[in-house]
């Protein structure tokens, strides 16, 4: 079986969401983050790292779908 993989949407590193020690939900969406740096930059300024493809969103109040790719901002 293979995993379901997302992009930390800060670092860009993939993190399984099964396994994710850190989360966020922005705007209906659930983010995965590899550490608590990331989760805290993320938080802090969400709108600078999301997009239009909303890099590291694995579902939402829609019902969408897992979404990759993305660029970093430290």
């Amino acid at each position: 079986m293979q995993k379901q993989m997302v992009t930390d949407p800060v670092c860009g590193l993939e993190v399984d969401p099964r396994e994710a020690p850190y989360t966020s939900t922005y705007q209906g969406h659930t983010y995965y983050f590899t550490d608590p740096d990331c989760k805290r930059m993320f938080d802090e300024d969400p709108e600078a790292y999301v997009g239009e493809q909303m890099p590291g969103v694995v579902g939402s109040s829609e019902g969408e779908g897992t979404r990759g790719g993305g660029s970093r901002r430290r």
